[in-house]
């Protein structure tokens, strides 16, 4: 058997009697490779499905049905460390929403925002087309009973 040489412990080498050996010139050279055709990259189109990607436009932009909730470019800072850089967000009557997300990315920051326990550094947030930074404490409790 053979051995490396170690200063502590002798360690046996790998035995490589049964791989055969390899000639590097037998080997092929890249040159040799036939080229692979490739196509150009095609950037993926959104879907036309709006239950899979609603248009937030048309949503929007339809009269009859304004927004419960109307979130825009609302910021939420924690002395130096940003937590909700200008989220916008709608819900209209219907929907359900869920809010996911790693921990420590905003979700309880924005949803306390949402309910009046946190005040917002900058944006607007209205429910039912009231701006809740300008409801008084009885017309909020109000606002969220409804």
């Amino acid at each position: 058997m053979n051995y490396i040489k170690n200063d502590t412990v002798p360690i046996p080498a790998a035995d490589t009697s049964d791989q055969p050996d390899i000639d590097p010139q037998a080997m092929p050279d890249a040159s040799d490779q036939p080229e692979i055709a490739t196509q150009p990259e095609i950037a993926p189109q959104p879907t036309p499905d709006t239950s899979v990607q609603p248009d937030e436009t048309a949503a929007l932009a339809s009269v009859d049905e304004e927004p419960v909730v109307l979130i825009r470019g609302l910021v939420k800072s924690f002395k130096d460390h940003e937590v909700l850089r200008g989220v916008d967000l709608h819900v209209k009557k219907g929907e359900n929403l869920v809010i996911l997300g790693k921990s420590g990315t905003g979700k309880s920051v924005l949803i306390k925002c949402l309910v009046g326990l946190e005040w917002p550094d900058a944006g607007t947030i209205s429910i039912f087309g009231e701006d809740i930074a300008a409801l008084s404490y009885n017309k909020m409790n109000a606002l969220r009973v409804r």
